[in-house]
């Protein structure tokens, strides 16, 4: 009996060990804010972009990396666990796999060549035959590519050709003509029951045109009173509370994931000056907030976009679930969430 109760307490002390550690980390997700940054850079048609999000002092980060250089588009996500990149420990683990197969096989043929020599050469010179032939075949192929692009191709037809080609004419023309009758005498008579069917529906148009008229008069009168009940509900107060209840706590999401650092140097122009002396302003007076952090200059001459950026922030996953459950447990929100689920009921 002891023995058991030891047992029990050892499993009870094992899912309160774990329940603490699954406290701790959500904790830890909640509180502990996640890092972002965004950096680029872009020069004569060529570009770069990287960007990594940290958390807990960067015990875990992911990067991710795009690079044109040219025609070619490169990407690359990478994932760090306390500085052990993932992407290095998958390439690295792929490497000695196919070390591992090399040295397998490899031993297999010395093995093969210690206890059967004879074998041995024979594998080998059937291997060295087939490397031949391929290298044979790619050079057949590679010279018949060229002799075909070099010589132009003459179609070229014998008198016995077209004589076999007349004789499978007349021969499909006397097999067709039996199956065109059937089909026109098919077709006619189709079209008879087509003419009668018409003339059975037009008897009963009238009655009809007017059942479909009751119908869309019944549909005209139902649609109008759900636009009037939906118009009602979106111009009242009761709405329209919630809808600036929403925008207060959007803001406030906006204010919390805006970039705490912006550092950016451009150089930009466009086909017409005189839009670029428009956006010059513009971003002038954007980035007057952020001092000598972002310089833009204009090229009224030419069209160009040179320069790099960085932009950085944090992200609390505690303040998010606040704000969201601030919106959810609103009066007027949840008001307008039951009231539009009923609609949508009582429309279906």
């Amino acid at each position: 009996m002891n023995i058991l109760l030891g047992i029990l307490l050892g499993i009870l002390k094992v899912l309160l060990l774990v329940l603490v550690l699954l406290l701790i980390i959500v904790l830890l997700l909640l509180a502990v804010p996640f890092r972002y940054r965004i950096r680029g850079r872009t020069k004569d048609g060529q570009f770069e972009v990287s960007a990594s999000l940290s958390w807990l002092m960067h015990a875990v980060t992911a990067v991710f990396e795009i690079e044109k250089n040219g025609e070619t588009l490169q990407k690359q996500l990478d994932v760090r666990i306390f500085g052990i990149s993932l992407r290095e420990m998958h390439r690295k683990k792929q490497q000695k796999k196919k070390e591992r197969s090399k040295r397998r096989k490899k031993q297999k043929l010395d093995e093969l060549k210690r206890q059967d020599p004879k074998q041995y050469e024979q594998m080998k010179k059937a291997a060295l035959e087939r490397r031949k032939q391929r290298e044979a075949v790619a050079a057949e192929e590679a010279a018949a590519e060229k002799s075909a692009a070099s010589v132009p191709r003459e179609a070229e037809q014998t008198v016995a050709e077209e004589e076999n080609l007349c004789s499978r004419v007349r021969k499909k023309l006397t097999e067709t003509s039996g199956k065109f009758i059937k089909k026109l005498r098919a077709g006619f008579e189709k079209l008879f029951a087509t003419f009668i069917d018409i003339l059975l529906k037009a008897v009963q148009v009238p009655q009809y045109v007017s059942g479909k008229a009751a119908q869309l008069s019944g549909d005209a009168g139902r649609k109008i009173t759900a636009f009037l009940r939906w118009a009602e509900f979106l111009t009242g107060e009761e709405f329209l509370t919630a809808l600036s209840e929403a925008k207060r706590l959007l803001l406030r999401l906006l204010l919390h994931i805006r970039p705490r650092e912006v550092k950016a140097d451009f150089l930009f122009g466009l086909e017409d000056p005189a839009l670029t002396g428009e956006l010059l302003g513009i971003g002038c007076a954007l980035g007057a907030r952020y001092g000598d952090r972002v310089r833009l200059a204009a090229d009224f001459e030419e069209k160009k976009l040179e320069g790099e950026a960085e932009i950085a922030g944090r992200i609390i996953l505690g303040v998010l679930l606040c704000a969201f459950c601030a919106a959810i447990m609103n009066r007027n929100v949840r008001s307008v969430i039951h009231t539009f689920r009923n609609s949508v009921k009582e429309e279906e």
